[in-house]
């Protein structure tokens, strides 16, 4: 949950309250069905409030992202969209807001595509069946999304590089992609990045290499990921690599992103097991196999549990530790249904098991504290996101 800095103390107590959405529109036809006339993929997700973004008619797999970052700010990259199809697609969508495509194949062939506001449309050479690939040229600069409430996510420039924090719909600003939580999906992420920057994403870091001015960094994250919650971050920043020993003797590798002029965040970093093994205590085995932080001063006003390496704006606190991590353990369950008449639906959040040291700022999610939200207080009512209906 995309958290502001003002206030954690006492908004904690909802930790590992998971993402809300709504369930995708139905697919054309149930997943396995066949069909003599193939047919387009829909345009929208069918969420209430975010009905421009999400594409229904397949399943992304995986995503590849190969990155190049420029010290001006642009971008090339190429994503690779593994992805299987619901029936045949005659075309499909993904999201996709700025940025110019400069190819898009499918399957190896080249494949016709337009662009109709956020959605980039593709018509393969032949229709799109049962698992196939799409690859995706790309280049410009990335844009900062702005939500209703005023707030930025997606690409945002820093003084030095650029960070993506993607909730609710940044995603598709730098890569394109089935922008719905209900679609997740596997990563593997290379940054190119001039040799002076480090670059951050999500789960393991599997290499890094400098060739002609010029360093590769290449992140995978194998457990399935919502667009939301991945994540790079480009720029001048200390690096700290560790291992963390979990409950019952597990090790994982953390890297820890620090921006010099905030320090070292030594206490931060020594905090982060402490923090592990409570919350297995609290919620059972950690799911993934890293760890780490991106500590720096973005100015976009809140923290993110983007998934193995939270997201701080600013030197967290322990209490905003504790909640941004324990929100590691929702990001692994898939929203439900909840309703027929909201439509809404919600990541199961984790069941508290033990009480600790800790408790009085992770406790049991669901649970508010009387000192931040009163019984009597009514559901705030959200906005719809602002942006016109596609077609379905």
């Amino acid at each position: 949950m995309r958290r502001p800095l003002r206030g954690l103390a006492a908004l904690l107590t909802s930790a590992a309250v998971g993402l809300a959405v709504v369930p995708a529109a139905p697919a054309s036809a149930a997943p396995g069905a066949t069909s003599p006339t193939p047919v387009a993929g829909g345009q929208t997700s069918g969420d209430s409030l975010f009905d421009a973004y999400g594409n229904t008619g397949y399943d992304v797999r995986h995503y590849g992202i190969a990155l190049a970052y420029a010290k001006n700010g642009s971008i090339r990259a190429t994503t690779t969209v593994e992805a299987r199809a619901a029936r045949a697609l005659s075309s499909f969508s993904l999201d996709l807001e700025g940025l110019s495509v400069d190819r898009v194949r499918v399957d190896g062939r080249t494949a016709a595509f337009r662009r109709d506001g956020t959605k980039l449309v593709v018509t393969p050479a032949r229709p799109a069946k049962g698992r196939f690939t799409v690859t995706v040229r790309y280049h410009g600069r990335p844009v900062t999304h702005t939500d209703p409430d005023g707030s930025q996510d997606g690409w945002v420039p820093s003084t030095t590089g650029a960070t993506a924090l993607n909730e609710p719909v940044g995603a598709q600003t730098w890569y394109p992609n089935n922008n719905t939580p209900r679609d997740k999906a596997s990563f593997d992420v290379a940054l190119t990045v001039p040799k002076k920057l480090a670059a951050a994403s999500n789960g393991v870091l599997r290499s890094r290499r400098t060739k002609d001015g010029q360093t590769t960094w290449r992140w995978r994250q194998r457990r399935p990921m919502a667009t939301y919650l991945s994540m790079v971050a480009i720029g001048r920043f200390d690096v700290y690599r560790s291992t963390v020993e979990l409950r019952h003797g597990r090790k994982i590798p953390a890297w820890t992103f620090v921006q010099p002029s905030l320090g070292s965040a030594k206490a931060q970093r020594s905090l982060l097991p402490k923090v592990l093994r409570f919350s297995e205590k609290q919620y059972g085995r950690y799911p993934f196999d890293a760890a780490g932080m991106v500590i720096q001063d973005l100015g976009v006003g809140y923290a993110l549990e983007t998934q193995t390496r939270p997201f701080f704006d600013g030197v967290p606190d322990e209490a905003t530790l504790v909640h941004e991590y324990a929100h590691q353990w929702s990001a692994t369950r898939s929203p439900r249904r909840t309703g027929a008449t909201s439509g809404s639906t919600r990541a199961s959040p984790p069941t508290r098991r033990r009480t600790g040291p800790l408790s009085t700022v992770a406790r049991r999610p669901g649970r508010r504290s009387r000192r931040s939200t009163p019984r009597t207080r009514p559901r705030a009512r959200v906005p719809s996101c602002g942006h016109p209906r596609p077609p379905r």
